[in-house]
C-alpha cells in the first residue's frame, strides 16, 4: 500500500510539474523550465543534474537497484525528466547537452523495458519511439544500437532489428557469428511471425547464407 501511494503521489507531482515545464517552454522561459526539472529530480529522487551527468547509465541503474530489484518507477521518472531536459537544451541551441540528456534517457528506458517493466511514471514504448525520433539526426554509439537491437527484436520489429544489425556489421562492431545467431533465431520463427515483423522466410534464409559465406576463412570451401 505504501509503495502504491508513493507512486501515485510521484505520478501526480510529475504530471503537474511537467505541465508547468511545457508551459514555460512554450513561452521560451527555458531557465525556469530547467529549474523545475532539477527541483523535481532532487525532491523525488535525491539526485541533482551534476551527479546524473557524472554517472554512467550502469551506475545510475545500480543506484536504483536494491537486492537485485530495479526500481522501475524511479527509473522511468528520471528518464522522462532527462528527455524533457534534452528537449529544453535543443530549444536553447545547445545540441551537445541535448544529445547527452536524450541519449541517457533512451538508455534508461531501454534498460527498464528489456526487463519487461510495466509502465509506472512513464510509458516506455512511447518514450523509446519518441527518443529515437529526437535522436534521428545523430549517429548513435555501438552501445545504443545494441540495446535498440535487443529491444526491436523483443518487440518483433524484425526489420528494424535487422537494419541495426547491418549497421553494426558494416561498422565492424559485430562479428559474423553473432549476426548468424540472430538469423538462426529468426529461422526458428513461424513464417507468419516473420511476416508480421516485415521479413520473409526467403529473405532471412538468403541473409543467413550470405553471412555463412562471409564467415568461411580464406582458402576454404
Amino acid at each position: 500500500m505504501f509503495q502504491r501511494d508513493y507512486f501515485m503521489r510521484m505520478i501526480e507531482q510529475m504530471t503537474q510539474s511537467i505541465g508547468q515545464v511545457v508551459g514555460l517552454r512554450d513561452r521560451k522561459e527555458h531557465l525556469q523550465a530547467l529549474a523545475i526539472v532539477d527541483e523535481l529530480l532532487d525532491r523525488e529522487f535525491r539526485l541533482n543534474s551534476r551527479l546524473i551527468d557524472s554517472l554512467t547509465d550502469q551506475e545510475l541503474v545500480g543506484m536504483l537497484t536494491t537486492g537485485g530489484v530495479l526500481d522501475h518507477g524511479s527509473l522511468q521518472g528520471i528518464a522522462r525528466l532527462l528527455r524533457e531536459k534534452g528537449e529544453i537544451y535543443e530549444e536553447q541551441g545547445d545540441p551537445e547537452a541535448s544529445y547527452a540528456a536524450l541519449l541517457k534517457s533512451l538508455h534508461l528506458f531501454l534498460y527498464g523495458a528489456l526487463e519487461d517493466a510495466e509502465p509506472a511514471t512513464a510509458e516506455p514504448r512511447e518514450e523509446i519511439d519518441k527518443l529515437q525520433t529526437l535522436l534521428r539526426a545523430y549517429e548513435l554509439p555501438e552501445e545504443t544500437k545494441r540495446l535498440l537491437l535487443q529491444w526491436e527484436e523483443s518487440e518483433r520489429h524484425l526489420d528494424r532489428a535487422e537494419n541495426l544489425l547491418h549497421e553494426l556489421l558494416e561498422d565492424g562492431q559485430m562479428k559474423v557469428q553473432e549476426a548468424e545467431s540472430f538469423y538462426l533465431r529468426l529461422l526458428a520463427m513461424p513464417a507468419d511471425q516473420l511476416a508480421s515483423g516485415r521479413l520473409s522466410l526467403d529473405e532471412v534464409r538468403e541473409a543467413y547464407e550470405e553471412l555463412q559465406r562471409q564467415g568461411v576463412p580464406h582458402g576454404e570451401s
